[in-house]
């Protein structure tokens, strides 16, 4: 069986019965809102802390209309005690005041009141205030919600560029020439310690084949690790790559950090792999590309002169670039072609030009013909022979920008709304 729609509340708090029934059939007969009545503010507070969060016998009100004359404590001491309780201190509201009461009136925004409804009751003007406050709280919740899906879609994209940044540190010692015992050395000294949020307090050990490599010495425990990454070569476990703090009351690795010391385990796995299987100077281009490929951004590895490097499928995908295709035409063609797919070509030349002739990091948006936007980030990064090349991350913004176009929109909307509420006022 269907569960019944929820009813949407609205509370009156009016010490005289004849004026709440007033207001309550008003409500009733003109909107979606089912009025709930307190005559005093304790009977009020009582709603709040067992009726509406223990019993569940009315849901929480859309909005709050209390008149400023109540018995005991007035209107204006019970909406501060409101602003103190969590779920109700973003619920709206409205004042109940005489026509003829103007300090009140002013007081009300003083206080910091939005609104007011005149006594008597003028059935146009409770329907308008009430109206453009639930609008306005419509609009306001919307703005909440895109705000947080803005704060984690940033989150995110950091994660996401020290991700990237910590895997090609640990490639470039892989592909260093070092012989293992080194490069496992200098892995669990400094590439792990300096990817996690405390590296001063960075408990790190990598074992392989029963050989052990870590950042501590024998004066501290080796039993406080939060966190064990098997290393598996051929499906076989070599070892493990451990990581943990100093301290038991630090907030242990999140699940970011812990995504990164698998795909560092990973790494390490199929270098052994490589190694065993191929000569001691073979680089790791493989891995790379098996690793690259696991990211949902596109990821391309230029030269300052534009020579295209390496790449994963989500870059191709990205550009609709046939890999076979490119690889003939070579990449003069290929440039010319991706720069024909912008709505704004001359981005492209500028990133040489301005950024990658003076090494310098950037972040533009390209605006693709068919709609999409992606931010492009470039960072510098050493590469092997002493080389330096720069890693473009290609980020789909599309569905961001036009949640912060919405947003702007809502912002505006409530700019519009506010001044609508403060001209009727007046």
């Amino acid at each position: 069986m269907a569960e019944a729609p929820v009813k949407k509340t609205l509370l009156i708090i009016e010490q005289y019965p004849e004026d709440a029934r007033l207001l309550e059939k008003i409500i009733k007969d003109n909107t979606a809102l089912t009025p709930v009545t307190a005559s005093n503010g304790d009977m009020a507070l009582e709603m709040f802390e067992v009726h509406m969060f223990k019993t569940k016998k009315y849901h929480l009100p859309e909005l709050i209309i209390i008149d400023v004359l109540l018995p005991g404590e007035d209107g204006f001491s019970l909406a501060k005690k409101l602003a103190e309780v969590d779920e109700a201190k973003e619920i709206p509201i409205l004042f109940i005041v005489s026509s003829s009461d103007i300090a009140n009136k002013k007081k009300i925004y003083q206080v910091g009141g939005k609104d007011y409804i005149e006594k008597p009751f003028v059935l146009e003007e409770v329907l308008t205030r009430i109206d453009s406050h639930l609008r306005y709280k419509v609009i306001r919740d919307e703005l909440v919600l895109k705000s947080g899906l803005l704060e984690d879609n940033e989150k995110l994209l950091v994660h996401r560029s020290r991700e990237i940044k910590g895997l090609h540190d640990l490639l470039s010692i892989l592909d260093s020439g070092q012989n293992i015992d080194a490069m496992m050395q200098e892995i669990a000294k400094r590439i792990i310690p300096e990817h996690l949020q405390y590296p001063d307090r960075t408990f790190c050990e990598i074992e392989v084949d029963k050989k052990v490599y870590s950042n501590f010495t024998n004066v501290y425990s080796t039993n406080n690790f939060s966190f064990i990454a098997p290393i598996r070569v051929n499906g076989k476990e070599r070892g493990n790559l451990k990581v943990g703090y100093e301290r038991h009351d630090e907030k242990y690795l999140s699940a970011y950090e812990k995504r990164m010391m698998e795909i560092y385990a990973h790494e390490i796995a199929y270098y052994i792999e490589k190694n065993e299987l191929t000569t001691a100077d073979h680089h790791m281009k493989e891995t790379v590309s098996l690793t690259l490929d696991a990211y949902q951004d596109g990821i391309l590895l230029i030269s300052k002169n534009g020579a295209i490097m390496r790449y994963n499928k989500k870059f191709l995908d990205v550009w609709g670039i046939n890999e076979e295709v490119m690889k003939k035409e070579g990449t003069q063609k290929t440039m010319s072609t991706m720069k024909n797919k912008l709505e704004n070509p001359e981005i492209y030349d500028d990133i040489f030009k301005t950024f990658m002739a003076s090494e310098r990091e950037f972040t533009v948006e390209m605006a693709f013909k068919k709609g999409a936007v992606y931010e492009v980030k470039g960072t510098l990064l050493p590469y092997t022979g002493g080389e330096k090349i720069y890693v473009w991350n290609f980020r789909d913004m599309t569905a961001t920008r036009r949640l912060k176009d919405e947003l702007d929109q809502s912002k505006e909307r409530i700019a519009q709304m506010e001044k609508m509420v403060r001209s009727k006022m007046s």
